[in-house]
């Protein structure tokens, strides 16, 4: 299995790190490393020099010379690797760390050029094997813990081991970059469906991330749960969910994402965010009207 490992960070050297040192006791099932650096200020571009020295040919690292966001930056590093000649390409987050045995199980079960293929990611320590993100399945139900079987087909992976083959890619495009930050795997996932590709989650292989952060808001008895990040972070979020159902779905499915939104945006503002209510309110006001009114910026079926 010819397989390039393409990973975008940003300020996270000591996370990087780690990831590589796992990188490179796993270096016999990689052809590539491909790291992109999201014009960082902390050391990761002197860190990376040091370790190319290290890895030798087998690590090619990009230093932007502006941050252009996880989406830019998987954009750029996917981009890379099919020039260099890579066959599968695993994206990754730079604070996500694979198993021992990721890549011997991942490799048993990718035989369908035109699937794309998610590594089981799991929240570090967590019992019961809990997943970062819940995994929509297809014909019904939320993957949230173990699986039954050694695959399962899911409407949505994230990029915490997305594999996918270049010929898939050449025919749907690169991810796509002016996404920024949120949501850009789930319209690549969406993209992939709406070309007849299909997602399929392996159990066996296992990579470990941290928490997702959340908030917790109590409201008639009940706790809920909504997704904790600063308030400009909103815009994007809620800009890109948008972007997205109008782009595979239709006024009854933007409706829905609209309902989802204004629900999250509610229970926000019925507790402490980062940032301040009223900053958290309008950044993510702006990327409502951001999603409903301007073009949408995904690149077209054909990757050239």
């Amino acid at each position: 299995m010819n397989l390039t490992v393409v990973v975008v960070s940003y300020n996270r050297e000591v996370e990087l790190l780690r990831s590589l040192r796992q990188y490179k006791k796993l270096i016999s099932y990689i052809s590539c490393i491909v790291v992109v650096d999201n014009a960082s200020s902390d050391g990761t571009s002197s860190m990376l020099a040091h370790q190319a020295h290290e890895f030798g040919k087998k690590l090619d690292f990009l230093t932007l010379g502006e941050n252009l966001g996880g989406s830019g930056g998987f954009s750029k590093g996917v981009e890379l690797a099919i020039k260099k000649g890579a066959d599968w390409i695993w994206l990754c987050d730079d604070d996500a760390v694979p198993d021992d045995k990721c890549f011997i199980e991942l490799e048993k079960y990718c035989n369908d050029r035109g699937s794309v293929y998610g590594c089981y990611a799991q929240v570090n320590d967590a019992e019961h094997r809990e997943l970062c993100w819940p995994l929509p399945l297809v014909g019904g139900g939320v993957l949230r813990k173990e699986v039954s079987g050694h695959l399962a087909e899911v409407k949505f992976l994230p990029f915490l081991g997305f594999c996918i083959h270049s010929t898939l890619i050449k025919k749907i495009g690169l991810p796509a970059k002016d996404y920024f930050i949120s949501g850009d795997d789930f319209e690549y996932c969406s993209r992939v469906r709406s070309q007849g590709g299909r997602l399929f989650l392996v159990r066996d292989s296992l990579v470990r991330h941290p928490s997702i952060p959340k908030i917790t808001v109590g409201l008639f008895g009940y706790e809920m749960r909504v997704l904790k990040m600063p308030a400009w972070r909103y815009f994007y979020d809620f800009r890109n969910r948008l972007w997205t159902a109008r782009r595979y779905g239709n006024a009854v499915e933007v409706l829905k994402v609209l309902l989802s939104l204004s629900s999250r945006l509610f229970l926000l503002m019925l507790t402490s965010v980062e940032g301040g209510r009223g900053k958290t309110f309008f950044s993510a006001m702006k990327g409502v009207k951001a999603g409903l009114l301007s073009s949408i910026s995904i690149p077209g079926p054909k990757y050239k």
